[in-house]
């Protein structure tokens, strides 16, 4: 059949199948769908970039989200994990989302995660008790009631201030949260197959810095002590990129069956995400986990490490190459710009950022100034309220702490509640070393799990030794909950289906018990 024979007869043409290829409805819907798309992306490209971003993102994590199995979790633990990705994934923009009701201000985060408490602990009645005999445990509930000592008399003089400075160590309450999941059977699966998602979810959101501008002029705004985006908020990305990196090598591999590839290069996507927000501490965490993972005896690990390392920086050599220009947090993504970055460590003049070195050392040593003016500072801390630097961001907003969580607590508790801080990573380290000691005993993905918890815990306190990682609610509440989930891991066990704690002296002995306490 020719071109006449259609026109004459109306026949439509046959393809090479021998169907008919007249143009139905159906193409024509697709066709003027696919026009109606262009034409928006050339009016609004950034909302059409961000649509196809969501599509991309629904697509990636569907198959995840079906591993979470949502239906073998609590209320509780689902309103949790809701707060806990908001607090991970969107950070400070998250921490400050807030509704009012009559006038009064709720915070979303804070909301669930407490209601989350009430419940977990009304479902975990009988081992509540012994939950708060944990060590670690009774130092954060004295912390928290040294707090409150201040608290008596700061918010009187200071008003709210004092209740926002005090947050760091009120929040440790969720040290217990993290406790009384892991009392659940079956409870480290639901939580690293979210952390899996979670990071991914993360990785993606993080490369938005690169329109960081226009996602901050459109997003909705919220807040308390002041309205902030609630999107376009990059805080602690350097830090989630690289635990997400971590967790991709050690655990990913446990949770999906997918090629041994895919992992790496999830890991080293991640990386390369870091070297977009260029935070220095998380450089020195990379290659402090190398050291710890190859004291360990973890060589392959060690050598999947360097190997994602090495595509990481392939990638960025590739994008040199080719004259890619792409703006990072601090510089150009670059190999020259990110030595010259690791360079400026050493103080180095004329290197990138150091004038920020420069800057927390002024900072220091006004708060060792604060800290020695009375004998009163020295031995309880000035309390809450007060801002403990005189510095202003370029939006002119009042910096509140030194960029260094442990140094915050000598000048807020003074040597009294430095020596409870203390004392409490004293007794996270002990557990975490048994534990670590003891791997061999161990399910492979629990030994994997609980590694990379220690390697999580070593990176929060590099990143909180040059940022005020935990004075804010998006660092301090994940790292007491999976604190509070890593010491719960290592000190339970079930044994026929209840909980019991007769085997203190040597918990990880029975190798089919302790898979059990975290494997369905």
């Amino acid at each position: 059949m020719n071109i006449a024979d259609v026109f004459k007869n109306g026949a439509a043409p046959l393809d090479r199948n021998g169907r008919s290829a007249r143009i139905g409805a159906s193409d024509v819907i697709w066709f003027s769908l696919f026009i109606l798309l262009g034409s928006l992306a050339i009016l609004f490209p950034f909302w059409v970039l961000g649509l196809v971003a969501l599509v991309a993102v629904l697509g990636i994590c569907r198959p995840l989200l079906v591993y979470m199995r949502f239906g073998s979790l609590e209320v509780w633990q689902l309103l949790v994990l809701a707060a806990l990705t908001g607090y991970i994934v969107l950070n400070y923009g998250f921490a400050n989302l807030v509704f009012r009701v009559g006038g009064v201000p709720i915070i979303v985060g804070h909301g669930l995660m407490f209601i989350g408490l009430v419940l977990a602990v009304l479902s975990c009645r009988r081992v509540i008790i012994r939950a708060c005999a944990e060590p670690a445990m009774i130092i954060i509930w004295t912390l928290i009631a040294f707090s409150c000592v201040h608290l008596i008399f700061d918010i009187p003089r200071y008003g709210f201030y004092a209740l926002r400075d005090s947050s760091m160590f009120v929040e440790g309450i969720f040290l217990l949260l993290g406790f009384l999941w892991s009392t659940r059977t079956g409870s480290a699966v639901p939580i690293m197959k979210w952390l899996m998602v979670v990071f991914v979810l993360h990785w993606i959101y993080s490369l938005s810095f690169l329109w960081s501008a226009e996602l901050n002029a459109w997003s909705p705004q919220s807040g308390i002590f002041l309205t902030v985006p609630l999107l376009g908020s990059y805080w602690t990305a350097g830090f989630y990129l690289a635990a997400g990196a971590l967790f991709a090598l050690l655990v990913g591999s446990h949770l999906v069956k997918w090629p041994g590839w895919t992992m790496l290069f999830l890991a080293a996507a991640q990386l390369f995400g870091l070297a977009i927000h260029q935070h220095r501490s998380m450089y020195i965490g990379v290659v402090l986990s190398f050291i710890i993972l190859l004291f360990l005896g973890e060589r392959r690990m060690c050598a999947k490490l360097g190997l994602i390392l090495s595509l990481a920086l392939g990638v960025i050599l590739l994008i040199s190459v080719l004259g890619i220009q792409l703006a990072g947090r601090v510089g150009p993504v670059s190999g020259s710009f990110l030595f010259e970055h690791a360079h400026s460590l050493s103080g180095a003049k004329d290197t990138p950022a150091v004038g920020s070195i420069y800057d927390r050392e002024n900072w220091y040593g006004e708060v060792w100034k604060r800290i020695g003016s009375s004998t009163t500072n020295v031995l309880v801390g000035e309390g809450f309220g007060q801002t403990l630097i005189d510095f202003t961001n370029p939006e002119g907003v009042a910096v509140r702490q030194p960029h260094n969580s442990h140094l915050t607590v000598l000048a807020r508790l003074g040597a009294l509640g430095l020596t409870l801080w203390i004392l409490f990573h004293i007794f996270v380290l002990k557990s975490f070393i048994y534990a670590l000691r003891r791997r061999a005993q161990l399910d492979a993905t629990v030994s994997d799990f609980i590694l990379w918890l220690f390697l999580f815990y070593v990176l929060n306190m590099i990143s909180s030794s040059v940022q005020p990682g935990l004075e804010f609610s998006h660092g301090a509440i994940p790292f007491y909950f999976l604190m509070g989930l890593a010491l719960g891991i290592i000190r339970w066990q079930r044994l026929g289906g209840t909980l019991r704690d007769d085997c203190r002296e040597n918990p990880f002995r029975m190798r089919r018990a302790v898979a059990s306490a975290v494997m369905p």
